[in-house]
């Protein structure tokens, strides 16, 4: 959360450095989502627009940004590599026979996963993931949650990456700023 001194306050944690020397700089981020904010018209262009400016502060990274159905259903609104590449294989799958992560994204939690080849929990959709996204790296956070639609932030990395509980927190506070967003963008679709 964002306040008037220069630096950030998270809800479990205060950094004790300015915004600009965390990594990665978060007033940068902020700032220009708000521009981005003012820029779109509709959800598409939105996820397009800030997939683009998170590569700019994750390099080596693929950013997705996904809706999350009621019934489990994943279906990617954008995702972009660092390197330009679209997601090869951009279709929908169901993420509700990996039980245990569909219900800690139904429940808001974030979940860091250093190598998705060792998770039991992700066993049951890993053939399918991979095939989607061969980055076996990642970090997803749920945002915007409703009764009918939810969102899905995803970083993910071609190696073993281990996300810190800061690093977390910030994504998930980052995340929740996106649910604001996305809420205003279709809150002004709808008036149209």
């Amino acid at each position: 959360r964002l306040g008037k001194t220069p630096y950030y306050t998270g809800a479990a944690m205060t950094f004790l450095r300015p915004l600009d020397q965390i990594l990665p700089p978060i007033a940068s981020i902020y700032r220009d989502l708000l521009t981005i904010l003012r820029k779109s018209k509709s959800e598409a262009e939105l996820a397009s627009l800030v997939t683009e400016n998170l590569l700019q502060h994750f390099p080596g990274h693929r950013v997705t940004i996904s809706v999350l159905q009621p019934d489990g259903k994943v279906f990617p609104l954008h995702s972009q590599g660092s390197d330009g590449s679209a997601l090869e294989n951009p279709r929908s799958f169901d993420l509700s026979p990996a039980s245990e992560v569909w219900e800690a994204f139904r429940q808001g939690r974030a979940l860091a996963t250093p190598d998705v080849r060792k998770e039991k929990n992700i066993a049951p959709i890993l053939a399918e993931l991979l095939e989607i996204d061969p980055n076996t790296s990642r970090i997803d956070i749920p945002f915007a949650l409703s009764e009918q639609k939810a969102y899905l932030l995803s970083l993910t990395h071609s190696t073993r990456k281990e996300w810190s509980g800061s690093a977390k927190k910030v994504l998930q506070d980052f995340a929740e700023f996106l649910g604001f967003m996305f809420r205003d963008v279709l809150s002004r679709e709808d008036l149209q």
